[in-house]
Parts: C-alpha cells; sequence; structure tokens
C-alpha cells in the first residue's frame, strides 16, 4: 500500500500513475445491482469489457512488459501480487479466489490472461460460490490491438492539483487476498474503467423506469446527460442500501462527513457552498471529481437521509468542477 499516492484533495493513484478510487465491496456490489436495472438488456459483458481494457492500459506500461527470452515468470508473479495489492483477490490459470464482483473479477483476469500470452481470449466462467469463480478460455482469431484510452466527457475531465501525498487515514488492513478499510472488504477501482463503461453503454436502450428515482435535473447542452444521471441515479441507490449515518447540525459537520466518504477514498475534493442548515435555501455541493455522476448521485443519497425527504437537485457544470444543488421538490411525495 506504501506505493499507492493518495493525495490530499482525494485523487488516488496506483504505483504505475493510473487514478484509483477505493470501493467498499458490498457497495460496489449494490451499484452495479442498480446499475444493471436502468437498462434493457443486462450490462455484465460490458463490465467484463470495460474492466478488461481499463486493466490492459495497465499492464501496456514497461514495468509490466513481457521479455522475449528471460525473465517472464518474475513479471507474471508482479501480475498477480498486483491483482492482490488491488483487492481483486487471488488470481490462478482458471480460477479467482475471494473475488470481489463476478463480471469485474473476470475481466481483470481476462486482460492478464491476454497480456500473458499476447492474444486475444474468449472467457466464459462461473462463480461457484461468493469465494470462487472458475473459468476458461477458448482462443479468438483476432489480432491483439492496444487497448485504447477512453473518450472522457467534459464532467470527467478532472485531475489531481495536489502533489501532496496525504498521511493515512484509511484504516486499511491487509489480507492475503485483498484489504478491508474499516472492517468492510475494499478493494481500488481504475477510474479509467468507470470512463469506459460510459463509453460502452452509449447508446444502449434504458429501462423506461432509469431516471424516475432521480429528480436530477442535466444540462441539455451537454453530452449524456442521461447516462450521467443514470450512473447517479445508481450511486445514490447503493447509498440508500448502506447504513451509514448522516448527522449534521452545521456546516462543518457536512464537510467532515464529506472527507469521511468521499474525499479519504479518492473521489475527488467536495465543498459545501451553502446549506438549508446554515440558513440557505437550497444546498449547494462544489464537485471536484473524476467521476461526478457517482458523487453527485452519494450526495443526493446523503442529503435524503440528513433531512428525511426526498430531492430535486441540479447539476450546473463549470471549467474544472461543477455544482449540484439540492432542495426538497414542490410536493413531496
Amino acid at each position: 500500500m506504501a506505493l499507492f499516492d493518495l493525495r490530499q484533495d482525494g485523487f488516488f493513484y496506483d504505483p504505475t500513475g493510473e487514478q484509483v478510487v477505493v470501493f467498499g465491496v458490498a457497495d460496489l456490489q449494490c451499484f452495479f445491482a442498480a446499475l444493471d436495472q436502468c437498462f434493457e438488456a443486462p450490462i455484465g459483458r460490458k463490465i467484463l469489457y470495460a474492466a478488461a481494457d481499463a486493466e490492459e492500459l495497465v499492464l501496456q506500461s514497461t514495468s509490466f512488459s513481457i521479455p522475449k527470452w528471460f525473465g517472464k515468470k518474475s513479471i507474471l508473479r508482479d501480475m498477480n501480487q498486483r491483482f492482490v495489492s488491488m483487492g481483486w483477490g487471488v488470481l490462478e490459470p482458471s480460477a479467482i479466489k475471494y473475488p470481489i464482483h463476478d463480471a469485474l473479477s473476470v475481466g481483470f483476469a481476462l486482460a492478464h490472461h491476454e497480456h500473458s500470452t499476447g492474444l486475444r481470449w474468449n472467457i466464459e466462467w462461473s462463480q461457484q460460490s461468493s469465494e470462487h469463480i472458475r473459468f476458461a478460455f477458448q482462443s479468438k482469431p483476432q489480432t491483439m490491438h492496444p487497448a485504447a484510452r477512453p473518450n472522457i466527457s467534459g464532467w470527467g475531465r478532472n485531475v489531481s492539483s495536489s502533489p501532496t501525498a496525504m498521511q493515512t487515514v484509511l484504516d486499511i488492513d491487509e489480507r492475503p487476498y485483498g484489504f478491508f478499510v474499516s472492517d468492510q472488504r475494499s478493494a481500488f477501482l481504475p477510474v479509467a474503467f468507470f470512463h469506459i463503461l460510459v463509453d460502452q453503454l452509449r447508446g444502449r436502450q434504458q429501462s423506461t423506469t432509469a431516471h424516475t428515482e432521480t429528480d436530477l435535473a442535466f444540462p441539455a447542452d451537454s453530452a449524456h446527460g442521461d447516462l450521467f444521471v443514470t450512473f447517479a441515479g445508481a450511486a445514490k441507490r447503493m447509498f440508500q442500501d448502506s447504513t451509514t449515518p448522516v448527522f449534521v447540525r452545521h456546516d462543518q459537520d457536512w464537510q467532515e462527513l464529506l472527507a469521511h466518504r468521499l474525499t479519504n477514498f479518492g473521489f475527488g475534493s467536495v465543498e459545501v457552498v451553502q446549506s438549508v442548515i446554515g440558513g440557505g435555501e437550497v444546498t449547494v455541493f462544489s464537485v471536484r471529481s473524476s467521476i461526478p455522476a457517482i458523487v453527485c448521485g452519494v450526495l443526493m443519497g446523503m442529503w435524503e437521509r440528513c433531512h428525511g425527504s426526498r430531492c430535486k437537485a441540479t447539476v450546473t457544470i463549470h471549467a474544472n468542477k461543477l455544482q449540484l444543488s439540492i432542495k426538497k421538490p414542490e410536493v413531496d411525495y
């Protein structure tokens, strides 16, 4: 964990320099379940290939370059150690022990196999229990072209402005198969994974009820606003399924809670511009994050738990941040 770059502004980087966030395993399973319900067809394969492409971007780096003659075993050992360090479980030739999510874990495993062989493969898997996934590869007659960097929507282009590493605020308990944070099994996920997933879901048919529980207005002139709302809705549902308490009496309570729930896990920085508790008519958050849709969804869930009411939210996009304004709907139901 010492090689991870955890910065004070809430932007985290893995040892290869790729931006990452820390997700509780229970949270990410809730998030993907909620996201899957937003589409007419299952998105498991989309998650798998987004994970594979994101991990391939890392493995393409020189530190994991497969030598032509000697040293391959050492590189494969480093790749397996990365799998554990990221919190994804233990990777074996045809199985994953202690996976964090079926499609996600299998996608990371596919990237490792393709990188080690230099070939493209199809993969089929079966999850025999929550702690064991078996998989098999079938050859794929396709030239292995490098994975491309995702097209990032304007609302996801933020990067760190602070070169200062933060003191360890996460209570990380390392295990042979991953790590726990505050008694919850957790994992590092590449931010590129979420950007690739947004790319892959563009134009996919959403269910008719996808946005009914997320009263969020997104600028009409911004690209892919429907996916922003969809990801925010899944994140809001994820928070609603959690047991995180939200007790706020002053604006400073908000700030401490946001740091504990978001900044300290690599989701960027959130500032309270004004709040209903502080006397404003609307609560306004300033969000600086590379995955702001997820942050906005969590903020909406937190606001509703704090105030015991449904909320109505509006997003305003600025050059290097966005603002989320939240208030009670005109008619609460």
